[in-house]
């Protein structure tokens, strides 16, 4: 059996690519042979469980942002359910996944396309949920900055009193 993200093989599995086609799907089944399918099958079943798990760390990590970054965070606080496409796509990508896998080798055009579509539109949806983080986490660390040094400022240098 050959390992599916083997990179002498010049296979990865599909949930990791952004794009394939009819002709590497066919490949890749036929060469990881029924046992890798059915470890692939295995596999799906893990990743259905990563998908709720991602999606409930990003949720979280989100709203905490959110609560800590002041007005910006109330202004955005639609920005939570930016996971919730992902998690669509991921698991549209893992069931049709799992009908590729099901029909091997009657395999058509139309089933690989859909799939391949679901997982650029995933890879999308996931690049923009880091982005909101990676932003928030930046404005969340500016803003404490400038905190430290508006106190600081006004330690060093007290208003007087008169």
């Amino acid at each position: 059996m050959t390992e599916i993200n083997n990179p002498s093989e010049g296979f990865t599995m599909l949930d990791l690519r952004s794009s394939y086609d009819l002709n590497y799907v066919m490949k890749l089944f036929g060469t990881i042979g029924t046992e890798g399918r059915l470890h692939y099958l295995y596999f799906l079943v893990a990743d259905t469980i990563y998908i709720y798990a991602y999606f409930m760390l990003s949720w979280h990590v989100i709203i905490f942002l959110q609560r800590n970054i002041g007005k910006l965070g109330v202004l955005t606080a639609f920005l939570r359910f930016s996971a919730i496409p992902a998690i669509l796509f991921d698991i549209f990508e893992n069931i049709n996944t799992l009908l590729l896998l099901l029909n091997f080798p009657e395999i058509t055009d139309k089933m690989v396309s859909r799939g391949s579509v679901a997982s650029m539109l995933k890879w999308y949806c996931v690049s923009g949920l880091v982005l909101i983080v990676i932003s928030y986490t930046f404005y969340l660390l500016l803003r404490q900055l400038f905190w430290i040094l508006r106190n600081k400022t006004n330690i060093i240098q007290p208003t007087k009193n008169t």
